[in-house]
């Protein structure tokens, strides 16, 4: 269905909500055709349903073998996650020795997965505080038992201190749930949030003498998870950083990094990605 046609339906559609779902309807699926053409420059996948769960499976690149769940149903989220990982590289980074990777907004673990097969990267951190996506990625993890092992998967988000929240979480929008006032809607459902120095702090005094690598996807999380990490000294500890802002957080975030000695480089997407590395 085209714009135009749209349009024209919505002439003769005499309520307002009715008209606000039929757009909101298109513009899924022009998104989810496009997230869809990005997933198959992926690989050759294979169909198969795995637990009433349909599942696509692939040799990468690399030769490593993946399968992935939860990707075809209305959320577009996870084979978005997908393409931007697998093909785009949003996550990618190239250093001698070491890694362990901390994952910010793990989701349904497609991140994880990606570091977790890479040789150099020793063990995974993942946080996903939302609890139906939490278990797609225990999903995702339980067919891949080849990388998963290197995966310690946590129900919870990171911020400021330890506490209980409730956010709005849209099924079809799994990459949707915000921390941040204001910027929230769908079903409440409550979470917890976990100290980000605490946890952090944890694991980097448990794998002293490797790289830490931190990857944030954490929809306006990532102001209060910042501070709280460079009010803890925890910054100096971290070697990469790979991190999507949201709602205009680069200007706090920024400056930050930089007075913690990261070099960094920013693009502007939908929110906009920054990607850092400390400087020696």
């Amino acid at each position: 269905m085209n714009k135009f046609l749209v349009r024209l339906l919505c002439a003769f559609i005499p309520i307002s909500a009715w008209r606000k779902s039929l757009r909101r309807d298109f513009r899924l699926r022009a998104k989810h055709r496009k997230q869809r053409k990005k997933f198959n420059r992926i690989a050759d996948w294979k169909i198969e349903t795995v637990d009433g769960v349909k599942v696509a499976s692939c040799v990468l690149n690399n030769g490593k073998a993946l399968r992935l769940g939860n990707l075809f149903g209305k959320d577009l989220t996870p084979m978005g996650v997908a393409g931007g990982v697998l093909n785009m590289g949003d996550y990618h980074f190239a250093a001698e020795g070491n890694s362990v990777v901390i994952d910010i907004g793990m989701n349904v673990g497609i991140a994880s997965l990606y570091f977790a097969m890479r040789d150099d990267v020793t063990r995974v951190y993942g946080y996903e505080p939302v609890p139906a996506v939490y278990e797609k990625a225990l999903f995702n993890f339980s067919i891949n038992n080849a990388y998963s092992g290197k995966i310690t998967p946590n129900n919870s988000g990171l911020g400021d201190a330890k506490k209980e929240m409730t956010v709005q979480f849209k099924a079809w929008h799994s990459g949707g749930a915000s921390m941040v006032a204001g910027h929230r809607s769908g079903e409440d459902v409550v979470i917890e949030v976990l100290d980000a120095a605490a946890e952090i702090g944890a694991i980097i005094r448990r794998h002293r003498g490797q790289r830490f690598v931190l990857k944030c996807d954490a929809e306006g999380a990532e102001k209060e998870i910042f501070a709280r990490l460079d009010a803890a000294g925890i910054l100096a500890d971290i070697d990469i950083i790979v991190m999507e802002y949201h709602f205009g957080y680069d200007r706090f975030i920024e400056p930050l990094l930089m007075r913690n000695r990261f070099a960094l480089f920013k693009t502007e997407q939908n929110a906009g990605l920054i990607r850092a590395v400390k400087q020696r």
